[in-house]
């Protein structure tokens, strides 16, 4: 039973590990995707790259639409990492009630039968 649960203690380190490296990398996405739009959207504005109603189209477009969409999908992203560390938290928590009852059970085995 030892074994396992230092199984369990490696592979939940991993796990953690693993969601730290993907919630930055989705940050890191969010973020550049993000200002690359905010820089096209800024020249939009100014009339430096396109002027008139498609530049107007343009930016109302990146403000209403994608923008929202890239934000929406980056806390639906970090949301369901959430959940993966939840899950993981009870499975750890079960792990333990688990090996304190079975300490307990053979402690009590052993007091009836020594």
């Amino acid at each position: 039973m030892a074994n396992a649960g230092v199984i369990l203690k490696l592979t939940r380190s991993n796990l953690d590990n693993a969601l730290t490296t993907l919630r930055s990398q989705v940050a890191t996405i969010q973020n550049d995707m993000l200002a690359e739009i905010m820089n096209d959207k800024s020249a939009a504005e100014g009339g430096d790259i396109w002027q008139g109603e498609g530049a107007n189209n343009f930016v109302a477009e990146m403000t209403g639409n994608i923008q929202p969409e890239i934000e929406d999908m980056a806390t639906s992203l970090l949301a369901y990492l959430d959940m993966i560390q939840a899950a993981a938290d009870n499975v750890e928590t079960t792990d333990n009630a688990l090996v304190a009852n079975v300490g307990d059970l053979r402690a009590e085995c052993q007091n009836i039968y020594s």
